[in-house]
C-alpha cells in the first residue's frame, strides 16, 4: 500500500515492530467499499445529472414566456441541482477510495458522507464490538481530553468484511487490546469495565 494516510509508505514502513512495539507488525491493508454501494452511487449522480439536464432544457424553453411560471425558477432551481449533482458525484467519487484503512498509524475511516479520512490511532481505543442485530461496528475511544466517544462502522458497506475484522483485530491485538472471551468479532483494553454492543 504505497502512499496510505496511516503509513505514509510501503508496508515495509513499519519496521520490525508491532504497534505495541513487540513481535512483527501485522500487515497495512485498505478495504473498500462493496460494489453495490459504488453501483447504487454511481447511478445516482447519473440519475441526478439526467434529472438536472431536464430540468435545465424546461428552463431554456420557458425563458421566451416572461410570465411563464418555469422561467427564473427553474433556473434557481438548476443552481441548486447543480449543488445537489456535485454532492452525488463527491459520494460516488468517494466510493471508488478504500472506506477503511489499517497501519501503523491506527485506523482510517472515510465515510461516503466526509471529505476526509478520520484518523484514529491505536493507543485510542477502549473498546470495539458489534451492534446486536444490525451490521455496526461500535468503537470506543478516548478522544484526547480524555473523554470517551461512541462511533459506528457499517460493516455491510465492506466488500470483504471478514478480512476487515479479522485485519483490525491483529492491529488491535499488537496494540495490547484483549479478544472479548464472551463475544466474536470484539476486543477491549486490558480492565476496561465499559460495556458494548449492548
Amino acid at each position: 500500500m504505497t502512499g496510505s494516510p496511516l503509513t505514509g509508505a510501503d508496508d515495509g514502513s513499519a519496521g520490525a515492530s508491532g504497534a505495541s512495539g513487540v513481535g512483527p507488525a501485522p500487515a497495512s491493508a485498505e478495504y473498500a467499499y462493496h460494489p453495490w454501494v459504488r453501483r447504487a452511487c454511481g447511478r445516482a449522480a447519473l440519475g441526478g445529472g439526467a434529472g438536472l439536464v431536464v430540468l435545465l432544457l424546461v428552463a431554456r424553453a420557458s425563458q421566451g414566456d416572461a410570465s411563464g411560471p418555469l422561467g427564473p425558477a427553474a433556473l434557481v432551481a438548476g443552481f441548486y441541482g447543480l449543488v445537489f449533482l456535485g454532492t452525488l458525484v463527491k459520494i460516488a467519487h468517494a466510493t471508488r477510495r478504500p472506506l477503511a484503512q489499517v497501519g501503523p498509524g491506527g485506523l482510517a475511516l472515510r465515510p461516503l458522507h466526509a471529505l476526509r479520512a478520520r484518523r484514529i490511532p491505536w493507543h485510542a481505543f477502549r473498546g470495539i464490538a458489534p451492534r446486536p442485530g444490525t451490521h455496526g461496528l461500535e468503537l470506543v475511544v478516548e478522544e484526547l481530553d480524555g473523554r470517551r466517544r461512541e462511533l459506528q462502522v457499517n460493516l455491510a458497506l465492506l466488500a470483504d468484511r471478514p478480512a476487515f475484522l479479522h485485519g483490525l483485530g491483529r492491529w488491535l491485538v499488537a496494540a495490547g487490546l484483549e479478544p472479548d472471551p464472551e463475544r466474536r468479532d470484539a476486543w477491549r483494553a486490558p480492565g476496561d469495565g465499559a460495556t458494548m454492543g449492548g
